[in-house]
């Protein structure tokens, strides 16, 4: 069975966001983000109970090659992505 994805505008924002940063140091280092956030949003597509929920409902998935995360929900068929974090970062910073 395979669930609709939802990626909130806020997500894909900080997905553009960290994907024009690695553009600027170099543009395969932004296509290898690219593919990765695809791999997993198929990966999701497909089981989105892998990654246990963390906080709140919120299921937390960790990019194999890049230090991010990506936090989603999970609603009947679908998955809302409903953020993109670098693991570097404050999380006291992050919209809730």
């Amino acid at each position: 069975m395979s669930y609709k994805i939802i990626i909130t505008k806020a997500a894909e924002d900080a997905l553009i966001k960290e994907y024009v940063y690695y553009h600027d140091i170099n543009p395969l280092l932004a296509e290898r983000l690219e593919h990765e956030f695809e791999r997993l949003i198929d990966l999701l597509q497909k089981y989105p109970f892998i990654f246990s929920v963390r906080y709140k409902n919120v299921h937390f998935a960790v990019m194999k090659n890049f230090r991010y995360t990506v936090h989603y929900v999970v609603k009947r068929k679908t998955v809302f992505v409903i953020g993109v974090f670098h693991t570097a970062r404050n999380p006291d910073t992050w919209s809730k």
